[in-house]
């Protein structure tokens, strides 16, 4: 993916969110396709996207249907562009959930789906030059933890040699299926405010008005801020001069992280 965004769900649990720019990017065959939340129904919302889901909360279905979120459900089209994993019997049946680029394809012509995207949408974020890349200026860092709860936490470690940042989840490499561990250009932790939506579900509400921020890349870090706004508004970051935030070339993770857990 291009992003990866990650932020809690129930009791502490996190979700991901995958975004890709181009379709053709997209792996000829991804998963575990998880049940979707309210809250990265608006981020998708804010960038324009067509949200790809295998089922949902009820106010994530709320959000789709009463905003008319284009989107595709594995909950309505399993067997046809939705799949369970058969080989994949060490683990349990909501973690085998997939689909394919042909077949997402496929469906997004089926429902007729645009591909083309808003103007208004297609320069979400600032990048510098791919070969004239940015230090961030409040100093070094080489290493960068992450807590969502005590059942998540993550611990990105830089790599001088290839400038990314290598990925630990719960002391172990995040890898993908071919073995190969995530690794990422841009790493950004998003502070916000976590409610209970007081269902008998424990699903949980994320403050995405905006707040404070921490951006980390080629080694370095500082504080920055984000906003969003309503459902439809696009996810922005500003450096600490009020400017829009310059990323560096390269894939990127956002942490949607509880302001609980933001370091004193």
């Amino acid at each position: 993916p291009d992003f990866f965004v990650e932020g809690v769900t129930e009791a502490g649990i996190t979700r991901m969110l995958w975004l890709y720019a181009d379709i053709d990017d997209v792996p000829d065959k991804f998963g575990s396709l998880r049940s979707a939340r309210h809250d990265f129904v608006e981020i998708a919302e804010g960038l324009d996207a067509l949200f790809v889901h295998w089922g949902g909360s009820k106010y994530a279905y709320d959000a789709i249907e009463s905003r008319n979120v284009d989107h595709l459900d594995g909950r309505i089209y399993s067997g046809k562009y939705f799949f369970r994993d058969t080989e994949r019997t060490d683990v349990a049946i909501e973690h085998r959930g997939y689909s394919t680029r042909e077949a997402v394809d496929k469906g997004f012509d089926k429902l007729g789906l645009r591909r083309e995207i808003k103007s208004e949408y297609s320069s979400p974020f600032n990048f510098v030059s791919a070969g004239n890349p940015r230090t961030p200026s409040a100093g070094t860092c080489s290493e960068i933890g992450i807590v969502f709860s005590s059942y998540c936490e993550h611990n990105f470690t830089y790599n001088s040699t290839d400038s990314l940042y290598y990925n630990n989840i719960n002391g172990q490499p995040m890898n993908d299926a071919d073995g190969k561990q995530m690794a990422v250009t841009n790493v950004i932790i998003l502070y916000c405010g976590i409610s209970s939506m007081g269902d008998s579900s424990g699903c949980v509400d994320m403050d995405l008005s905006g707040g404070c921020c921490l951006f980390v890349s080629n080694g370095a870090y500082e504080n920055i801020t984000w906003k969003k706004g309503s459902s439809s508004d696009m996810l922005k970051l500003y450096s600490a001069d009020g400017k829009e935030l310059r990323l560096n070339a390269g894939k990127s993770y956002i942490g949607l992280v509880p302001t609980d857990n933001q370091p004193k």
